[in-house]
């Protein structure tokens, strides 16, 4: 509706000075000043707004034409405008009129928006249009019925109207109260192909979408979710940018209606406002359970959960609730509190039942060796050392070494750590885990429902809590997630190609959130974030550590006194070598060591490390009843039963129960043996679902083992230790894998290669597949000879002493090793062994300088021979070692015994240079 005016004197004054400026225009163009002065006089005068409706045409007449060609009758029909005879002027003045027309805005009344509407729908001038289309929208809610015209500008592709569309999508933007038609429209516009078109169209949408909002227009809830989703799947950045904005108006008015709706019902039924009493009182008496008696939780919502689905009301969203979660207590079914209770309620028991288990068991005694976490090395690992590990919502350790390394007795430590009550002594510091162990492969298949994974965790925690049946899926599934199971999964690199993929698998998709596994070989595990923690070997300078530990561990220590103790850790040193050794083969050598001083074993220690291992068999049959085995026997079927363990993949894996025994020469023959070594000497585990497998307890026990079943068996057969290496050389990349064991079998072959010179061959072939130089081979041969010849010196035949210090003299400087026990020798009751001793010193010349004291000392012995050899290898020795020989031989020239005195003036002459100087 157009403004009145309060006189007519206002109304005529405008007229007068909106006639001079029309004049004005057609000199001067679109100034901005003529523009605003337009607007000031429109603002105050109906008739100049209506001139400038009528100068701008109707329907029927051409637009921006203020004048009709001549012999154009008035109700003629529309004719278009001629672009030749339109002058530059109208263009501009209608230009002006029309922006004019938008800054008094809605005062100017339909007849302006029925004129502008005129101009968009048919001015070829497409500023003109624009301009219109601008109007329009400051013109605002009173520019309703230009809503269509508008829709159809946004929707005219012509490539010269692109400034037109973006006028007229702004200006849908502005008009209020028309949303109806305007969403559709300016949701097609999103996809136009000018950018500025859809920048300006997913704006107005922003703009509409708050004013809704603001309106709490909730029945346009949907249509405002649809448009949202369009733009978030954009795929042009300028519109999906504002996505988020016409989402968050469709939330809230999402909210908004299900809180009117939820209102109405509230007013319709009154019964429902018992419900706003009833649920705090709910919530209040579950809060109080989960304080006192979490685990009643658990028991009332598997009580609830008997009961068939409610379905709600429509207004409610009309889908099904499960009772517990109607009535708030499906919400605290597995709170963490619920969780640590049921851990807390089975801990104790679950406990005992894990130390009991066989692998467990058997590495009770734990001694702590250095370990390598990441690039850190950790000389004693304790729980504050992981515990910022079991912090997070995920924890994957990945213990890896080589055999017998302690890899499985570290991994039961942790899990022993995880299950202690005291906050700071325990891995995760909010709450204790119980531990499964996983040790075999998992099954082949298992039913659609169930991970074989999960169904082998169900089953070992069923049998550690000690319930008859397994927990509630779904409540193992929280245990995994939550971390209140650690599961353990051992040998993981032994395990089959499939059934390591079953684990991975098993670990992601369950998923499971605490876990421990040990492997031989450092690969990642495909997929998952690890830390990698990695047993370091007892060093040489550790080793009476290692053992006076261990022995203190098992409450043995008293049964040595302290020279029987260090002689012991020698002679583990002599059987090794300068390598560190794993703590398996420490823990064997020191319970031999507690077999012998018992005199409950053979007393002559094991020179190398097959004959420990079957030391540890002989300590394991101590006490042997009549009707137990011969002890040959048990030898032959524990080599025989590691063979068949290692036969298929040349890894310790579980063997068919029913193959060994065929093995064995059928069950008549082999089921007492197996019987005897698993229940008796318990070197054997049944293992597997169906218990038809058998696999020992320990690995390195297994490869070397079998190792001498190989040897046994193949003897000097070239053709069968060819068919042997050709399957070690099938096994390709995976080398690595099976190094253990061919340094076992290597081992063997050394030591029975003093009888069979064909081993020799076939040791050097394995050493050099286990990437191990031929250098490295001859010298490891020669080193392992010389700790063979050095457990002999102590024989007791003069005799066997000799030879073993003339082999020890043949090999030269490699002996030198020995020279502290050939120095020994130097004082044997025998002169004959002194002697050769003495020689052998000689014979490793300048390596051998730590001998000097003690062949000074045999200068004193009363035999003739003895006293010269001294004198004669010090001569020998000081060539090569002048510095350190010299300054004792000159000394010895000052002592009252005139035999060492005449010694060592032999050995200051034979030293050549040096002697000159000293005789002078």
């Amino acid at each position: 509706m157009l403004l009145s005016y309060p006189n007519k004197a206002q109304e005529t004054a405008a007229n007068q000075n909106f006639a001079g400026l029309i004049d004005e225009l057609k000199s001067s163009g679109s100034n901005p000043s003529n523009i605003a002065k337009l607007v000031g006089i429109g603002d105050k005068s109906e008739a100049v707004v209506r001139q400038m409706v009528d100068l701008l045409g109707d329907r029927d007449k051409d637009v921006c034409r203020f004048k009709k060609p001549e012999g154009t009758p008035d109700d003629s029909a529309p004719q278009p405008p001629d672009t030749e005879s339109l002058k530059d002027s109208d263009i501009h003045i209608c230009r002006i009129f029309v922006t004019a027309l938008g800054k008094i805005g809605d005062k100017a009344g339909a007849p302006a928006v029925d004129a502008l509407i005129n101009v968009l729908h048919n001015s070829k001038d497409k500023y003109a249009r624009a301009m219109a289309a601008t109007s329009l929208g400051e013109i605002g809610d009173k520019a309703g019925p230009a809503v269509h015209t508008l829709a159809n500008a946004l929707d005219d592709l012509v490539e010269d109207d692109e400034y037109v569309r973006r006028q007229a999508a702004t200006a849908l933007g502005e008009i209020a109260d028309q949303e109806e038609a305007i969403l559709g429209p300016l949701a097609d516009a999103l996809d136009d192909r000018a950018g500025h078109v859809r920048s300006d169209a997913a704006k107005s949408l922003v703009k509409i979408s708050n004013r809704l909002a603001s309106q709490k227009a909730t029945g346009f809830s949907d249509r405002i979710i649809e448009v949202a989703a369009r733009m978030q799947n954009s795929s042009f950045p300028e519109v999906k940018s504002h996505a988020g904005k016409v989402q968050r108006a469709g939330d809230l008015l999402t909210s908004l209606l299900w809180w009117e709706q939820l209102s109405k019902a509230f007013r319709a039924n009154p019964a429902l406002s018992l419900t706003l009493v009833v649920y705090p009182l709910l919530l209040l008496v579950w809060l109080a359970l989960l304080w006192l008696f979490p685990l009643s939780l658990l028991r009332v919502n598997e009580t609830l959960a008997r009961l068939s689905d409610f379905k709600l009301p429509d207004w409610l969203g009309g889908f099904n609730v499960a009772p517990r979660y109607l009535l708030v207590a499906g919400f605290f079914h597995y709170h963490p509190r619920v969780l640590d209770a049921w851990v807390r309620k089975y801990r104790s028991v679950a406990s005992k039942a894990f130390s009991t288990m066989p692998t467990v068991e058997g590495r009770d005694v734990h001694v702590p060796l250095p370990v390598v976490i990441g690039k850190e090395t950790v000389d004693d690992l304790s729980p504050d050392k992981l515990r910022p590990m079991f912090s997070g919502s995920f924890v994957c350790l990945r213990i890896w070494g080589e055999a017998g390394a302690g890899k499985t007795s570290l991994a039961c430590r942790l899990a022993k750590w995880a299950m202690l009550g005291q906050k700071e002594a325990r891995l995760c510091p909010g709450h204790a885990m119980l531990p499964v162990l996983i040790e075999q492969d998992l099954a082949t298949q298992g039913s659609e429902k169930e991970h074989p994974l999960f169904k082998a965790i169900s089953l070992q925690l069923k049998m550690m809590i000690d319930e008859p049946d397994p927990p509630p899926a779904r409540l193992l599934r929280q245990l995994l997630r939550k971390r209140r199971v650690l599961v353990i999964i051992d040998g993981l690199s032994e395990m089959s190609e499939s059934s390591r993929e079953r684990l991975l698998a098993g670990i992601t998709d369950l998923p499971v959130n605490a876990v421990v596994a040990t492997s031989r070989t450092d690969k990642p595990l495909d997929g998952i974030l690890t830390t990698a923690i990695k047993p370091e070997r007892v060093r040489g300078n550790r080793l009476a550590t290692f053992m006076e530990t261990y022995l203190t561990s098992r409450g043995k220590r008293d049964l040595f006194d302290d020279d029987e103790f260090f002689e012991a850790c020698r002679r583990l040193s002599l059987i090794v070598g300068d390598r560190d050794i794993t703590a398996l083969l420490a823990k064997l050598y020191a319970e031999q060591m507690i077999a012998v001083k018992k005199g409950a074993a053979d007393a002559d220690a094991p020179e190398n490390i097959p004959e420990l291992m079957l030391s540890y068999l002989n300590d394991l049959c101590r006490g042997a009843g009549p009707g137990d085995p011969d002890i040959r026997a048990v030898h032959r079927a524990a080599q025989v039963i590691a063979w068949e363990c290692l036969r298929r993949t040349l890894r310790p894996t579980p063997a068919d129960r029913q193959e060994v025994l065929n093995a064995l020469g059928g069950e008549i023959n082999g089921l007492p043996l197996v019987t005897y070594l698993e229940e008796r000497l318990r070197v054997l585990q049944t293992v597997g679902a169906g218990r038809d497998h058998i696999r020992f307890a320990l690995d390195p026990l297994a490869e070397y083992l079998a190792g001498m079943h190989l040897v046994y068996e193949n003897g000097e057969d070239e053709q069968a230790w060819r068919y042997f290496l050709a399957r070690i050389d099938e096994q390709g990349g995976e080398l690595e894998d099976i190094k253990a064991f061919l340094l076992a079998v290597r081992d063997c072959c050394f030591a029975k290669g003093e009888i069979v010179q064909g081993l020799r061959v076939v040791a050097d072939e394995l050493s050099k597949r286990a990437g191990i130089s031929a250098e490295e081979t001859s010298q490891y041969r020669v080193e392992r000879r010389v700790r063979q010849l050095m457990t002999r010196m102590k024989y007791p035949e003069a005799r066997d002493r000799i030879n073993v210090a003339e082999e020890l003299g043949s090999i030269g400087a490699l002996a030198k090793i020995a020279v502290k026990d050939l120095c020994a020798l130097l004082r044997d009751r025998d002169m004959r062994v002194s002697k050769s001793a003495a020689i052998a010193l000689g014979r490793i010349g300048g390596k051998a300088k730590g001998a000097v004291p003690h062949l000074i000392e045999a200068l004193k012995v009363p035999d003739q021979s003895v006293r010269r050899t001294a004198a004669y290898v010090l001569g020998q020795i000081g060539e090569g070692a002048r510095e350190a020989v010299l300054p004792q031989l000159t000394e010895a020239l000052k002592a009252p015994d005139e035999e060492v005195r005449v010694g060592a003036a032999i050995a200051l002459a034979w030293i050549k240079e040096g002697a000159k100087e000293v005789i002078s």
